[in-house]
């Protein structure tokens, strides 16, 4: 992970962040994020399926051809699947504080306090193993894109397993 907070922090020095270079180019955060959630609303049992389509339509945009260009596409679709990630956490919280309270009458349960550690192992999972891509990819300039894929497809993936235990 302190590679990739290293590189990626150099990148901002540099002025040449992902999500910089998003604010110049593609849809905006909040453009993307609606798309996502109208994908998956449309998407029924197949959540899933919408892991990379915002990525795939800011792609087809004129001038989507420079890897700074990829990457500000990845950036603001990881960015959405992490706010709907962030949601879906809230709900599946409320929904186990709301299972606790109606088992506490028969049984001892720690819900919430499971859930909390999941989250932080899950979190530690994401760091980790798109470090190790990160890392797999260093000597080409795709090394960032990766990352921003690994991550987009890891939070995305968690965000709909978090949708449907709050569910």
């Amino acid at each position: 992970m302190a590679t990739r907070v290293a590189f990626l922090s150099l990148l901002v020095l540099l002025g040449l962040s992902p999500l910089a270079v998003a604010q110049d180019f593609g849809p905006s955060e909040a453009e993307t994020l609606r798309s996502v959630e109208s994908c998956i609303a449309a998407a029924g049992d197949e959540p899933r399926s919408c892991l990379g389509k915002a990525t795939e339509s800011c792609m087809a945009l004129p001038g989507a051809v420079s890897t700074m260009a990829t990457d500000a596409c990845l950036e603001t679709e990881r960015a959405a699947w992490d706010t709907i990630l962030n949601r879906n956490y809230q709900a599946a919280l409320k929904a186990a504080e709301e299972k606790d309270r109606e088992l506490s009458a028969n049984y001892e349960t720690d819900i919430v306090s499971t859930l909390k550690s999941a989250q932080r192992a899950w979190i530690a999972y994401r760091d980790a193993e798109c470090d190790r891509v990160f890392a797999y990819w260093k000597d080409g300039t795709i090394r960032t894109s990766a990352t921003l894929i690994c991550q987009r497809d890891l939070t995305g993936t968690r965000a709909i397993e978090l949708a449907e235990t709050a569910g």
